[in-house]
């Protein structure tokens, strides 16, 4: 199943997921694709707003605080998926 241009030029990430998905159904492409769109925009507006929490309580040092609590966050989250192992191959 090919997807439409449109949608992986507004969604990089899934061009990577294109060929996993070819045993699917159409559904469940859809599915990840809800899911996907859910949480970035429902993650940009709760995290936007606590930005501007920390904008109109601490100015730049604030925001600059929040933005480094949130990498921090961001690398406990990577190295705590890197120790994850995969699935087999014929569990796909």
């Amino acid at each position: 199943m090919r997807l439409p241009e449109s949608w992986t030029e507004r969604i990089p990430a899934l061009e990577q997921l294109e060929e996993p998905w070819e045993p699917f159904p159409r559904i469940a492409l859809f599915a990840w694709i809800a899911f996907y769109l859910f949480f970035l925009y429902v993650g940009s507006s709760v995290l936007g707003s606590a930005g501007g929490v920390a904008w109109s309580h601490a100015g730049w040092p604030g925001v600059a605080l929040f933005t480094g609590v949130l990498v921090v966050i961001a690398l406990l989250i990577a190295f705590r998926l890197v120790a994850v192992k995969p699935l087999p191959e014929n569990m796909v």
